[in-house]
């Protein structure tokens, strides 16, 4: 009897033991898993050299130039710094366009909120060959503007 007992206790103990050591397993996949879509988004939407991220242009936004996003109600240090932005790139003889208004249609549901983030941030917001950035300097602007004329378009959504 006793020698029942303690197999039927032995086998308790491993069944036991097995379920929480497949749960552990399956926990641990999931984090890893968890972690690598995470890392995935980071990556698709990872700034380059001059800070730009991928993002759609806005809709009936030129390609070829640089399209600076101010809101009629954009405050005036954003007015300023935008002026100041425009005479720079008159200098650099770089192309630009001013837009009020910025329709972008993201693909997904990741794209939309980054675009809120970039919306939601210093003005103005400049918008190059596929990639955007808030508030960035002429100096960035201009070198990311060479860079978009050598390279094809980088737009995260597929349209």
């Amino acid at each position: 009897m006793k020698a029942l007992f303690q197999t039927i206790f032995c086998l308790c103990v491993l069944v036991i033991g097995a379920h929480l050591l497949g749960s552990h397993y399956q926990n641990t996949r999931r984090g890893e898993l968890a972690a690598a879509v995470e890392a995935a988004k980071a990556a698709r939407f990872a700034p380059d050299d001059q800070g730009f991220i991928p993002l759609p242009m806005p809709a009936g936004a030129p390609s070829n130039r640089v399209v600076i996003f101010l809101p009629k109600e954009g405050s005036k240090a954003a007015e300023q710094r935008t002026r100041e932005l425009e005479k720079a790139l008159v200098l650099a003889r770089v192309m630009y366009t001013r837009m009020p208004k910025a329709d972008i249609k993201p693909a997904d549901e990741d794209e939309a909120a980054k675009v809120k983030e970039v919306i939601a941030g210093d003005l103005p917001i400049v918008f190059i060959n596929g990639r955007v950035k808030n508030n960035p300097t002429s100096d960035e602007v201009v070198a990311e503007f060479k860079v978009a004329g050598k390279t094809p378009a980088k737009v995260a959504s597929k349209r």
